[in-house]
């Protein structure tokens, strides 16, 4: 079991332990928080990323810290929304044993939601022979692979916003590793566009 795999499980449990005993009700306003936040921590990257790095060092923990504080304040803005408007249906007591285990169920497909937009954002920036070994070599890195192409599967239009987003976090990436663009010949983007125009031409 490797640190990955510890994530992921704390992950699964707390989540559908928290889905449990929050109920179904509540956990449906958590899970759009969860998304926007989400997205809006990797489309603002290329914003936030350069100015953290010009604070943070080394260049990849500001790239953490980046992702990780638009992530908590867009989803503390949309929680306190959600979390008024939960209460209110809470109060016409509707909630019991069957919308604790609907909660549960809510909370595990949240987690695997989680794993699975992470597997396609790192799968994005990533190439395979870099993958580290407590990621790739995990027990439960399967699962989160498969969750990723769930939602590939079934959000065709939500790919194409990560196709967007992977050069800025391509870049933050190599920002993070050290690994500048060299100033002669083409950069990868710049390759990539190349290699887009010629299938097209074909």
């Amino acid at each position: 079991m490797t640190l990955f795999d510890l994530i992921a499980l704390g992950l699964l449990t707390i989540s559908a332990g928290v889905g449990f005993f929050r109920g179904a009700v509540r956990e449906m306003a958590t899970v759009l928080a969860l998304l926007v936040a989400g997205a809006a921590a990797l489309w603002g990257l290329r914003f936030s990323g350069p100015i953290l790095r010009g604070i943070v060092e080394p260049a990849w923990a500001a790239n953490v810290a980046a992702i990780l504080v638009v992530f908590v304040v867009v989803y503390v803005i949309l929680r306190l929304i959600g979390g008024g408007m939960a209460d209110r249906v809470q109060a016409t007591d509707v909630l019991g044993f069957l919308d604790r285990l609907i909660g549960a169920g809510f909370g595990l497909l949240r987690s695997l939601v989680v794993l699975g937009a992470f597997s396609l954002a790192f799968n994005a920036a990533t190439p395979p022979d870099r993958m580290p070994q407590w990621i790739g070599g995990a027990a439960l890195y399967p699962l989160t692979k498969a969750a990723g192409e769930v939602l590939k599967a079934f959000a065709p239009k939500g790919m194409d916003v990560a196709d967007r987003l992977r050069p800025a976090i391509a870049d933050a990436v190599r920002d993070g590793a050290g690994d500048p663009p060299s100033e002669e010949g083409y950069d990868q983007r710049a390759r990539e566009d190349i290699d887009d125009l010629v299938e097209k031409s074909r």
